[in-house]
């Protein structure tokens, strides 16, 4: 196996993590109408958001990412006032995480939150607000409410590992991977420290295992999102055909299948 050792997450070439890019995530089984309605909201509440707490400087939000395997898309945006890219992108997520706690949004926000969460259903159990240092699950727990509440206490984020294939690493920066886990098949987002970028030039389509502080689904144990990465372990798969490499392992005086089948039955 291959490892990459990852920077420390306080050090790299930009300092902090930048909090650039919103991310909305549909689990289970969207289609197309679902994805265009979810879109749709996503670009409302942003634009009500950039009224609030960017109202000076127009952001321009360039798609990053988009995903099958339920649907994930992430925007990056761009500004003369980055500064203000990044309240919008924590305001995101806040708005989420009233939402779930029962806490009143602004009217603003809640036509647009609600038309992303109306999607909520048992194709769709949970939608997934996220930024690059925060994220807020909703699920479909009262859908009575215009705004669904928390269905389940959460689980609080800890140190770990995950294993899956890496199928996305971010043009921008390379912060941000998005790895396809083996046991769920599910897309998990992990975040990289600054100044880390280089060391995943080889990982793109490789298995991998991704260690670092990770949030998980507390119903099924699915992990979620991966923050502070601090290794990537590259898993050696083969070369199609070794298996190949087996033959004549055991000694020709071996017995064939069907005679040692016959052996323990004459045997019982």
């Amino acid at each position: 196996m291959q490892e990459l050792q990852v920077d420390d997450p306080g050090k790299g070439k930009r300092g902090a993590m930048a909090n650039e890019s919103v991310t909305l995530y549909l689990d289970g089984t969207p289609n197309i109408g679902d994805f265009a309605t979810a879109m749709a909201g996503m670009r409302d509440l942003i634009a009500a958001i950039e009224t609030e707490v960017a109202p000076s400087s127009p952001i321009e939000w360039r798609i990053e990412t988009l995903l099958a395997s339920s649907a994930l898309a992430t925007f990056r945006g761009e500004s003369t006032d980055m500064g203000g890219v990044g309240r919008v992108a924590e305001r995101y997520v806040s708005v989420g995480k009233d939402a779930s706690n029962g806490i009143e949004v602004p009217q603003k926000f809640a036509g647009p939150l609600a038309s992303i969460t109306g999607l909520l259903s048992d194709r769709i159990p949970s939608i997934r607000l996220e930024n690059e240092q925060d994220d807020e699950t909703l699920t479909a727990s009262n859908l009575a409410k215009i705004i669904p509440l928390r269905s389940h206490q959460e689980l609080a984020p800890s140190p770990g590992a995950v294993e899956g294939r890496i199928e996305t690493v971010s043009s921008h920066n390379g912060l941000r991977f998005v790895l396809y886990d083996l046991n769920f098949n599910k897309a998990v987002t992990c975040y990289l420290a600054p100044g880390s970028e280089e060391q995943m030039l080889n990982a793109w389509g490789r298995i991998a295992v991704v260690e670092g502080v990770v949030k998980r689904d507390p119903q099924s144990g699915r992990p979620l999102v991966i923050r502070q990465v601090t290794g990537v372990t590259l898993v050696e798969e083969g070369n199609r055909g070794d298996w190949r490499k087996a033959i004549g392992v055991l000694p020709k005086t071996a017995l064939r299948s069907d005679e040692q089948v016959r052996r323990m039955r004459d045997a019982q």
